[in-house]
């Protein structure tokens, strides 16, 4: 009996030594895992800050550049723009915003003329009044295909206001 009472303590014994062995791993790998979330964080922390900068170089590119100027020269003349000038205004985006360019020329096909120029003009930094103006057409037209704008790119119900803020954000 004592002998059983012996071999089961031993038992017990094999089987505490065994529970912390396997105790000491897993608090290694939690060492280990919270050392590569801290890495993650970082590296995504580094992420952002270069997304920033380039947004930041993007939006400094535009504002010195001669196109861009002689577009915001050409609105302050006021009236609609004309075929032509969207054109030019296409171009502008396909020269000095790339990334956004090819984003929204790839919806082209699911937005009207007046919806791919909106964003043009939201992207370019124009608010819901002056883009009415270039388009010939009233601000509330402008709010009301800027909700169905947000819903076919983005599909999200929105405003005017946050159309531009997620255009304004595309650079790649």
């Amino acid at each position: 009996m004592i002998e059983d009472k012996e071999e089961e303590t031993a038992k017990k014994v094999s089987e505490m030594e065994g529970l912390c062995q396997y105790l000491q791993e897993l608090e290694q790998t939690v060492d280990e895992k919270e050392a590569r979330v801290d890495q993650l964080s970082m590296e995504i922390a580094q992420y952002h800050k270069r997304q920033e900068q380039a947004r930041n170089d993007i939006e400094r590119g535009l504002a010195e550049s001669k196109l861009y100027k002689k577009f915001k020269s050409r609105f302050k003349k006021g009236g609609e723009f004309n075929k032509a000038e969207y054109e030019k205004l296409n171009e502008m985006a396909e020269k000095l915003l790339p990334g956004f360019h090819k984003f929204i020329s790839s919806k082209r096909h699911s937005l009207t003329d007046s919806q791919y120029y909106l964003c043009l003009l939201f992207r370019f930094h124009l608010d819901v009044n002056q883009s009415a103006t270039l388009l010939g057409v009233s601000p509330s037209y402008v709010s009301k295909i800027s909700k169905d704008i947000l819903l076919k790119l983005f599909g999200e119900k929105g405003n005017g206001l946050l159309l531009r803020k997620k255009l304004e954000a595309i650079n790649e």
